[in-house]
């Protein structure tokens, strides 16, 4: 950190991740430090100045030690002020003669406080401005249970007693386990056995059985889901533009509620059909199964801290799981194909051995590729904040060329195709023809991710590769134009011959008198640099020549030649 970071960190103002303080020793005290740094840290962590007024004004900080401000005593001073304890990187940077403390707090792993007992977080005011406010015991009790050091459901209830649970609650679990081949060993235990394999009631010190968070939202009755979680609710909603079509609030039990969902969406959704030989093949707008995980998903990882019910939309364009909680500690949209970490480990097993949700912790993975294997496109978590995860499903009409295709290819024992190479067949059939590059940034995947993936497409005959080094573009081969109502297709997108590409060129140039590098990519589909090379390797025959350079250069005919007629 040195002066014109400083200088610019202080004319950038307070925001969530900067805050300034006046600091003379009589109106800033060692406390009010600590109490800054943990409101910092228990948000997206920050920098903290020393001697910055609120309006950006470097007034300096009065020294804190002898001989000055010592970052060393200072950092020390913070670690034995906070707990747990906080490292901070500290310096003193000089601005025009006045001593500016700079205090980089990192984002704590979990909630921290003062050693006095007191728990900030950095946030905003009504009128939009940052301040740092004391966390409700809501805010605690979410952050406690997100980082993980404890998990909701293994929590006791105080006061609730088994005549809270429902017994028609554990016959449905029950009939969940062998209906779906979950873990049918539990199907034959009493409701006590039940709640004692899913660790969802621990021993008081007494030695008796206690009612956990997880026992009433797994088999509670309504009025006990209505007292102890509140926030437990789905509202199925159908919209047709402003209008509420549909409007259904939902309490129960996780198992039966997943089920009722379900069923009832499946109800709501409309289908189309594709005539595939002899078989009449049914494609909803959305999968049965991506209805499923989303909703069985948003009942496992939302924060049932959180105001607010799990909503479940269906539009003219979009199908929508939208649950209160933002995404838990180490997941991130970009990992969420690859990754699960559910906020409560014990729901997630209680439903997985229910048959409820995915075993393999693929429940994300699963809802794309039943989307694509149906024509449809891919889900996105686009819309997801700190405080909502939103899984939004584009609806329409489905691809039935490449539905056609993927029944077409398991027919003929055509080459099995993963996820992401279903990603990477659908990006591809969308664009036309893509390159590496391309394919990574629309589908958030690493390079060194899809080579792999569209090698092995290539050699499969799926798709085909053009072009050299970083221009090389891939698109579907005459495999996927077999099964399409469009077979000439195929033609327009793999193009035609560097011969056939001259031609077409000097056609141009002949009927509009020069052409551009840009007009040669267009008009034989192909990229910029191999353009660039066609019409330089016809300048090179003497068939055009360049005018201008750059941006500006365009070729022409070449002048006739002495003489010619």
């Amino acid at each position: 950190m040195d002066q014109t970071e400083v200088m610019r960190l202080a004319h950038g103002g307070e925001s969530l991740t900067v805050e300034f303080k006046h600091a003379t020793k009589r109106d800033l005290n060692d406390t009010d430090i600590v109490e800054a740094v943990t409101c910092l840290a228990n948000a997206a962590g920050g920098t903290l100045l020393l001697g910055v007024e609120d309006d950006g004004a470097i007034t300096g900080c009065e020294a804190r030690h002898e001989g000055g401000t010592d970052p060393v005593r200072l950092a020390a001073m913070i670690v034995n002020g906070t707990v747990p304890p906080i490292s901070t990187k500290i310096e003193v940077v000089d601005v025009a003669g006045a001593a500016v403390v700079v205090v980089e707090v990192p984002k704590s792993d979990g909630v921290v406080g003062t050693s006095k007992g007191r728990y900030l977080k950095r946030g905003h005011r009504g009128d939009g401005e940052p301040e740092c406010r004391p966390m409700s015991p809501a805010e605690l009790m979410s952050s406690h249970f997100a980082f993980g050091s404890r998990d909701f459901a293994a929590t006791p209830i105080s006061g609730a007693t088994w005549s809270d649970l429902d017994p028609t609650a554990f016959d449905e679990y029950r009939e969940a386990t062998r209906r779906s081949g979950g873990d049918v060993t539990l199907a034959d235990l009493d409701d006590r056995g039940i709640l004692q394999a899913l660790a969802l009631a621990p021993l008081s010190p007494a030695g008796e059985l206690q009612v956990t968070y997880g026992a009433v939202l797994m088999f509670g009755s309504k009025i006990a889901l209505r007292t102890y979680v509140p926030n437990h609710e789905v509202l199925l909603q159908v919209m047709d533009g402003t209008s509420v079509k549909v409007n259904e609030p939902l309490v129960a039990p996780l198992v039966a509620c997943a089920k009722y969902a379900v069923e009832r969406l499946q109800s709501l959704i409309s289908e189309e059909e594709l005539q595939w030989g002899m078989l009449r093949v049914t494609l909803p707008l959305v999968s049965p199964e991506a209805v499923r995980e989303a909703i069985a998903n948003a009942l496992v990882h939302r924060d049932y801290t959180a105001r607010g019910p799990i909503r479940v939309t269906l539009t003219r364009d979009r199908f929508t799981v939208a649950s209160p909680g933002g995404l838990p500690v180490g997941m991130s949209v970009s990992n969420l194909v690859d990754h699960s970490m559910p906020r409560s480990p014990l729901l997630a097993d209680a439903l997985k051995r229910a048959g409820v949700v995915e075993r393999t912790g693929r429940g994300i993975a699963r809802m794309i590729e039943t989307s694509l294997r149906a024509g449809r496109s891919e889900p996105t978590f686009s819309r997801t904040t700190d405080s909502l995860v939103v899984a939004d499903f584009p609806l329409g009409r489905a691809d039935l060329d490449l539905v056609r295709f993927l029944l077409g290819n398991e027919d003929t024992g055509g080459p099995t195709i993963t996820l992401n190479g279903l990603r990477v067949v659908n990006e591809v059939r969308a664009a036309n023809s893509v390159t590496v590059g391309e394919l990574s940034a629309s589908l958030g995947l690493p390079e060194a991710t899809l080579r792999p993936t569209l090698m092995s497409l290539v050699e499969g005959g799926i798709l085909e590769l053009r072009g050299a080094g970083r221009g090389r573009r891939y698109h579907l081969a005459s495999v996927f134009y077999r099964y399409s109502d469009q077979r000439a297709a195929y033609l327009r997108v793999r193009g035609t011959d560097p011969m056939q590409q001259e031609q077409m060129v000097l056609r141009w140039v002949g009927e509009y008198g020069s052409i551009t590098r840009g007009d040669a990519a267009n008009l034989c589909m192909i990229t910029g640099q191999q353009a660039t090379a066609l019409l330089q390797r016809l300048r090179d025959a003497g068939r055009l020549e360049m005018v201008g350079e750059r941006r500006t250069a365009r070729y022409v005919l070449p002048p006739p030649a002495a003489g010619a007629e």
